[in-house]
């Protein structure tokens, strides 16, 4: 498949035209113009309405989207996937295709620049030979891109007839050129051409004639005379030089190519390359602004090497030099632009002695010297745009391009091309290219291990590369084993006299001195992202001053912004190599005391947050048990801003805090530690994250056990056991409860003594023993009742309700659970008024009054929705699920079981997940599929036999009799009823 744009818009599968409709072909068009790039949805709607849409234009851009992929996939079935063709990426949409004509058109004519006059006259007529009619084939919302096209295409003819006359071709060329001069009037090169053409030719006066006429058509239309090529070429008419060039002015030597090499082996940057060179060569008219290209990425990303590679490339479209000068605007004193002027000036063939002092007039002058010249000016390392404004050209014909590691937004009208790390690929390619092929090829595994310790840089894979080659004795898996150690990986970068530290040295010599002190301090945090609250405190600074630093830091490219967290605040981060050195400084310049300082103050803030997100959560458990560890509380507008949605915030650090809270154990900060791994832990029971949950459990309770702080302790068996009650591993869960039952009463904590109860008490009443269970429930509604903590009390009345309805008592559980809920009322509990509502739910269906309890349940579901409680959402859906079974509405119930069984899985909640497989079987025996029901339910009975859930045994032994009589073995059937008979009459319940 083609996309054709070089005439009528065409998706071509090689033999026709696939149809299309007219806003189908624009969208197309759109999208190819730059295959590869995102093109927005209002670019989108703009090509396709210019500035007249109708309001239900981005519909109708999807649809269009849609037609496309449509067409693509029928008329290439067999290609790629088409969405892997037509990307949806927000904005909009990208095409990730190079089978574009417009693409091979500028590879011939890159390739034609690089050929002598015989193989680039071919390549240009074979490019040439792709138009088939205007470009874009007149689509009104791309007028300025078919414009651009068309300027290219003529400077491809102008190419292809200067590589004619230099093969003696002139007299074949002389009708060609009357026609193109008589179509192109205006156009200087077109009238340059023919002249030289009939002077070659022998016709000397008629080429005089055409200047004349030239200048005529000049004055007459332009009020202006011919540029000075047209005059040169007068001048060489006049002298009758017929040599196969035009005579030009002498340029210095020196301004012609004081440019660094090229690299011989230029990896990767094909689009950027393609991008620049379009973008400096296309000339929409004689009189426009001056191209400019602002390169900008980090340190080490490939600025130079990028600018300088392409600036050779167009060693032919720039005929009267080519301008480099290094800026050095990551020093601490950048250059003059008053001096590089005077050293450009130089170059441009100027006198020293006549090189005004005024630095106006010497801007004045270079651009003099530049007027009417095709010059490139590389403007290498630019601090900023006020360094590089005045060394700007006048001259549209000449075109500068600018790196620097700041985005340089000030320049008007700038290209901005913005360098990241390389791709997997690329990074491959330049270790192949430079350590060897059979190297990397043999080590493959070995070589991405490198690429990714490299951050893929292209300047640390260039040292890392160059290393391999100097020393073939080496495997890249070596290389790899030696760079993944921290505190010697930039040591390891190191070859000759390329290093990566003195690349990342460049850009942190150049920030303030707080900035540089921002920047080693961020180093020391072990976390992926952060916000710039964090930052604050870790610099001991007001919020405000602490978001302008790391914008500092981001402006010079030693932070990058990762995106907006569930609070809508930025998130902050290292590259690897950039996290090392800043630790590297820190060790280097801040004392061990300081550095022990700045970690205690980002983990005070961090807890203080979590403190007063805990305290804004609608919790219904018992508060987490808390310490004398420092808070360093953000002023109240900040944490408003960011404690909006408690549970959005957690989301958005919850990784931060587990490496936090790893970090503070390994610094010694015990106290921090396990407070903070404390106050998250009702944010983990809702999100359910088992793993850094136990991270963080793990951490905590080490830490409080190698301080010997036992309130740290008994905070910390609790937190893991409320991990291990989620995760159904009941008799483990009781072991750590009880554990921290008996550090509370050690130190006299009643607070801690009661929630430790509340667990232990749970966990005996869902192993089968709800009698036992109850004392230590009522123990727990003491202790919390003495200490005046409603929202406990409610969740103690909430288990004595559950161990009655696990006896069969429906009425004095419902009395409880009404107490619970006014309790929770009382409180101002939200959450806790919702869980009520499921217990009282869970009574209606014990008595088969399955719609009131849908009506229950269906009155909690928006409180948990809102909250983004995903586990009790779950369980209300499950339950409501079980009234639609009791109900025989079995379309309705199953899919909302198999939602929620996705949920219960993800987490590992076991006992769950064996209640939806009991209700799947009791569904599949009502529907008459006995064989797959007895399945569903000797899987639920595995899980409430290996969790010892007795009530939840007996619930599916007696599911499972009624499915072996139906199946007629009235055997196994008895069986299962004698034994669910035996578990319900030990828990006091009839069968």
């Amino acid at each position: 498949m083609q996309v054709r744009l070089l005439g009528p818009v065409e998706l071509w599968d090689g033999a026709a035209s696939v149809p299309l409709g007219p806003r189908a072909r624009a969208v197309l068009a759109a999208l190819s113009l730059d295959p590869g790039r995102v093109r927005s949805v209002d670019r989108l709607i703009e090509a396709v309405w210019g500035d007249r849409a109708p309001t239900t234009a981005t519909a109708q851009i999807q649809a269009c989207v849609s037609a496309l992929r449509r067409a693509w996939r029928v008329a290439d079935p067999g290609g790629e996937p088409v969405r892997d063709v037509i990307v949806t990426v927000p904005p909009g949409y990208v095409l990730r295709t190079g089978q574009v004509d417009l693409l091979e058109f500028e590879r011939r004519i890159a390739v034609a620049r690089r050929l002598d006059p015989a193989g680039a006259s071919e390549e240009l007529r074979t490019a040439l030979a792709l138009w088939r009619g205007p470009a874009l084939g007149g689509l009104p919302g791309l007028a300025a891109e078919a414009a651009r096209l068309e300027e290219r295409r003529l400077t491809a003819i102008e190419e292809r007839i200067d590589a004619d006359l230099a093969l003696g071709r002139a007299g074949d060329l002389i009708p060609e050129v009357v026609s193109l001069v008589a179509a192109h009037p205006l156009r200087e090169r077109f009238r340059g051409q023919l002249m030289r053409a009939l002077h070659r030719a022998g016709r000397r006066s008629e080429a005089l004639d055409a200047y004349h006429d030239a200048r005529d058509t000049m004055v007459g239309e332009l009020g202006l005379e011919p540029g000075p090529d047209l005059r040169r070429i007068q001048q060489s008419i006049l002298a009758d030089d017929t040599s196969p060039g035009p005579a030009a002015e002498p340029v210095p030597a020196a301004g012609r190519s004081p440019l660094p090499p090229d690299i011989a082996d230029f990896t990767g940057r094909v689009k950027q390359v393609a991008e620049i060179a379009g973008a400096l060569t296309w000339r929409p008219e004689p009189y426009g602004a001056v191209p400019i290209i602002a390169i900008s990425g980090r340190g080490g990303v490939g600025k130079t090497t990028l600018a300088v590679h392409v600036a050779h490339r167009l060693r032919r479209e720039f005929p009267d030099g080519r301008l480099y000068v290094d800026l050095r605007g990551t020093e601490a004193t950048p250059a003059d632009p008053s001096g590089v002027l005077g050293r450009l000036l130089r170059r441009l063939g100027v006198d020293g002695a006549a090189i005004p002092a005024d630095p106006d007039e010497r801007a004045d002058l270079y651009r003099t010297r530049l007027d009417a010249r095709r010059a490139l000016i590389v403007l290498d390392n630019a601090a900023d745009e006020s360094q590089v404004r005045p060394l700007l050209p006048g001259s549209p014909l000449c075109a500068v391009i600018v790196t620097s590691r700041r985005r340089l937004t000030g320049l008007a009208g700038a290209t901005r091309i913005e360098l990241d790390a390389f791709e997997p690929a690329q990074a491959a390619e330049l270790l192949t290219r430079v350590a060897g092929a059979e190297r990397v090829t043999a080590e493959p595994e070995a070589a991405d291990r490198v690429a990714a310790l490299c951050d893929r840089l292209p300047l640390a894979l260039r040292i890392a590369a160059a290393r391999l080659a100097a020393r073939p004795h080496w495997t890249l898996d070596r290389l790899a084993r030696r760079l993944a150690d921290e505190h010697r990986r930039l040591d390891e970068l190191v070859h000759a006299d390329l290093e990566v530290r003195g690349s990342l040295a460049l850009g942190h010599r150049g920030l303030s001195a707080v900035a540089q002190r921002a920047f080693r301090l961020l180093g020391l945090l072990e976390v992926t992202d952060f916000a710039a609250w964090a930052a604050a405190a870790l610099v001991d600074v007001p919020m405000p001053e602490g978001e302008d630093l790391v914008e500092e830091l981001v402006d010079a490219r030693l932070l990058e912004v990762a995106g907006r967290d569930a609070t809508d605040q930025p998130r902050y981060r290292f590259h690897d190599l950039l996290r090392v050195y800043a630790r590297e400084r820190a060790v280097a310049e801040e004392p061990p005391e300081a550095r022990r300082a700045a970690l205690s103050r980002a983990l005070s803030a961090w807890l203080a947050l979590a403190d007063e997100a805990e305290r804004r959560l609608p919790n219904c458990y018992y508060a987490p048990l808390s310490g004398d560890a420092p808070r360093r509380p953000l002023d109240e507008e900040a944490a408003d801003a960011l404690l909006g949605d408690p549970l959005g915030w957690f989301e958005s650090e919850r990784s931060a805090i587990t490496a936090m809270v790893g970090q503070a154990r390994s610094a010694g900060l015990p106290g921090l530690c396990w407070e903070l791994a404390s106050a998250s832990l009702p944010f983990f029971e809702f999100c359910g994250d088992v793993v850094e949950w136990r991270r963080c459990c793990d951490d905590a309770l080490s830490a409080a056990r190698e301080s010997g702080d036992l309130r740290g302790e008994a905070a910390s068996e609790i937190n893991l056991g409320a991990m291990l009650y989620v995760q159904s591993e009941f008799g483990e869960a009781r072991r750590h409860f009880e554990r921290a039952g008996a550090l509370c009463e050690r130190i006299g904590d009643g607070y801690g003594r009661a929630g430790a109860l509340c667990g232990v008490a749970g966990t005996v009443r869902i192993n089968g023993d709800p009698e036992a269970s109850r004392p230590l429930w009522a123990e727990a509604l003491r202790l919390f009742g003495e200490l005046g903590d409603r929202r406990a009390e409610a969740y103690a009345v909430e288990g004595l309700g559950l161990c009655d309805l696990d006896q069969g008592r429906a009425e004095p559980a419902r009395a409880r659970f009404e107490e619970m809920l006014r309790l929770y009322q009382s409180a101002g509990n939200a959450m806790g008024e919702a869980h009520a509502l499921r217990r009282l739910a869970t009574v209606e269906l014990e008595l088969g009054r399955y719609a009131e309890a849908l009506r229950l349940l269906e009155q909690a579901l928006p409180t948990f929705r809102a909250i983004g409680d995903r586990l009790s959402e779950a369980v209300v859906q499950m339950r409501m699920g079980e009234c639609l079974v009791r109900q025989k509405r079995h379309d309705e119930a199953r899919p909302l079981l198999d939602l929620v069984m996705t949920t219960f899985r993800d987490v590992g909640w076991r006992t769950c997940e064996g209640h939806v497989l009991r209700l799947a079987g009791e569904m599949l025996l009502a529907d008459g599929d006995a064989d797959a029901a007895a399945g569903q339910l000797e899987e639920s009975l595995r899980i409430f036999r290996d969790l010892q859930e007795s009530l939840d045994v007996a619930e599916t032994l007696r599911c499972l009799a009624d499915t072996h009589a139906t199946k007629g073995n009235e055997e196994a059937a008895i069986t299962a009823r004698d034994e669910a008979r035996e578990i319900l009459a030990e828990l006091g319940r009839e069968f």
